[in-house]
C-alpha cells in the first residue's frame, strides 16, 4: 500500500536504506554499499535530470543508470561485475521503499544488466616466482 503523504527523493531513501542496512550486514559489507550509494548511486541520482521522488521510478530510470555506466557517458565504462555491485545498493534501496510503502513495485528485476567478462587467470612461470 503506498503512503500518499510521503514524497521522498530518491537519494533520500537511499540515506534511509544504508541506516536500516548496516544493521544487517558485516562491517566490510557495509563499507561496499556505502561506498556504492556516495560514488555513484548518489551523484547520479542527485543530478536534476536524474533527480525524482521514489514513487515515480520506472524501468527506463534504472535502465538509464545502468546505461550511463555501462556505456563510459561521462567517465571510463565500469565492468559488468561493478554494474552488478552497485545495483545491489538500487534494488535494496527500491525494496527498502517497498517495505516501507513509499512506493509499490521494484523495476530493479526488468533491467538489462552487462554480461560479466571472464578473464583468464594468469600464473607466475618458475622464473617470477
Amino acid at each position: 500500500m503506498k503512503n500518499s503523504k510521503t514524497k521522498l527523493l530518491f537519494t533520500d531513501v537511499v540515506a534511509m536504506w544504508l541506516i536500516e542496512i548496516e544493521k544487517r550486514v558485516s562491517p566490510i559489507t557495509f563499507d561496499g554499499y556505502k561506498r556504492m550509494s556516495n560514488n555513484y548511486v548518489v551523484p547520479y541520482y542527485i543530478k536534476e535530470e536524474n533527480n525524482f521522488y521514489v514513487d515515480e521510478i520506472t524501468y527506463e530510470h534504472v535502465q538509464k543508470f545502468v546505461d550511463y555506466y555501462t556505456l563510459g557517458t561521462e567517465r571510463e565504462p565500469l565492468s559488468g561485475k561493478s554494474i552488478r555491485h552497485i545495483m545491489n545498493v538500487v534494488r535494496g534501496t527500491i525494496n527498502y521503499a517497498c517495505r516501507k510503502g513509499y512506493t509499490n513495485y521494484n523495476p530493479c528485476s526488468l533491467v538489462i544488466l552487462p554480461k560479466i567478462d571472464k578473464r583468464e587467470p594468469t600464473f607466475l612461470s618458475e622464473t617470477q616466482l
